[in-house]
Parts: structure tokens; C-alpha cells; sequence
């Protein structure tokens, strides 16, 4: 877990990491199954076998649960879109760069279902807010390694500051398509969010 988690008290013992693990592993299914507002400290001790004292012990409250499995997800996430952008961006073509990665994470984001169900629940909290956006600086940071922006003589602080407008636009838009009833109005969306961004990636790359 990251700094944007505090537990109560930090597992030390074996014993002690393996409950903890358990309490989470057994809350990211709970959410599988559930709507969020079915689950409970009672339900998630009683799924995990463990007794309701021992998640007060780790964590502050049902939320503080929630938090540590939506900052476990986000980590998978960011680390799969990480991976799959440092194996296509090193010979690709910038274009087919950006419609791989975006397209991917139009689809990590559109079927966690997970994710969104936290977001629902948690959306409201500093502390989702957060980790969310420890999330976004995570790809920020990776995605403006791309070496064609050094290659246009563009500074550091200048590739953060368009891959940063990237990432918001991208995590707007996605968020906002899962809110249409229609799924054709979604993709109609998605699809316009993929040629603005390579509109405006062309505007400083080039063809």
C-alpha cells in the first residue's frame, strides 16, 4: 500500500500480513459480487473469516478498506498500461502509439468494473481523490519519457505538461462515456477522444 493508505497499525508478523491480505483480497470480490453500499465490516469479517476487531485493527473503517483495494487496482492498471506503452513506443509510429495505448485504456477503464464501482463510493472522499491522482502522476511520469518529445527539443517539464493534458482529457472523457445509457453514444465518444488527442500530438510531432 502507499502513503496515501494509513492503517491503524502496520503488519508486521507473517500471520498478521496474511489476515491483511485476506481482508483485501476478500473486499476486491465482495466488489465483484456486490453493489458497495451491501458491503460492510461485518460482511467483509465474515467472507474473510476473520473477526470484525481485526479489521478495526488495520483499518480505519469499511472506506479504509475500500481505499487500499482501489489503490491495489490502480497500481495493476498503471503498471499493465506501463508495460504495454514501453513494448510498442520504442518502433512504432507515434500515431499507432497513441491509438494502442489509449485504446487500451479506454478498455481497462471501461470494463474495472471494480474501479468504478469504488468510484461511486469513494468519489466523494480527499482520500480516493488522492490516490487517483498518485495514479494519473504514475502514468504522467512513464508516458513523458516518450522519446520523440525530447527529440522535438521539447524540456522535461514541457513533455509533463502535454502528456498531463493527455491524461486528463483521456480520464474525463472515459469517465463521462460510462455514464451514457447508450452504447453507441459511448464508442462515438471514445472514438473522438482518440482523433483529438492525435490532432493535437500532431500539432508538435508532425506526420
Amino acid at each position: 500500500m502507499t502513503d496515501k493508505i494509513k492503517t491503524r497499525k502496520t503488519p508486521l508478523q507473517l500471520r498478521s500480513k496474511e489476515r491483511v491480505e485476506r481482508i483485501i483480497e476478500t473486499t476486491e470480490q465482495l466488489l465483484i459480487d456486490c453493489d458497495p453500499t451491501q458491503i460492510t465490516t461485518s460482511l467483509i469479517a465474515q467472507k474473510a473469516n476473520v473477526p470484525v476487531g481485526s479489521i478495526y485493527q488495520y483499518f480505519e473503517d469499511r472506506n479504509g478498506v475500500l481505499l487500499a483495494v482501489g489503490d491495489r487496482v490502480l497500481h495493476s492498471q498503471d503498471q499493465r498500461l506501463k508495460n504495454l506503452f514501453n513494448e510498442v513506443s520504442p518502433h512504432a509510429h507515434w500515431r499507432h502509439v497513441v491509438k494502442v495505448v489509449v485504446e487500451a485504456y479506454i478498455k481497462v477503464e471501461t470494463e474495472n468494473v471494480i474501479n468504478q464501482k469504488l468510484h461511486a463510493a469513494l468519489a466523494f472522499t480527499k482520500e480516493w481523490k488522492e490516490i487517483n491522482q498518485s495514479s494519473a502522476d504514475r502514468v504522467i511520469e512513464a508516458f513523458s519519457q516518450y522519446g520523440l518529445l525530447s527529440e522535438q527539443g521539447l524540456s522535461k517539464k514541457e513533455a509533463l505538461s502535454i502528456v498531463r493534458v493527455i491524461v486528463i482529457m483521456t480520464t474525463a472523457v472515459v469517465r463521462e462515456s460510462t455514464d451514457l445509457h447508450s452504447k453507441e453514444d459511448a464508442n462515438l465518444m471514445l472514438g473522438e477522444l482518440v482523433k483529438m488527442i492525435t490532432a493535437y500530438l500532431g500539432t508538435i510531432l508532425g506526420d
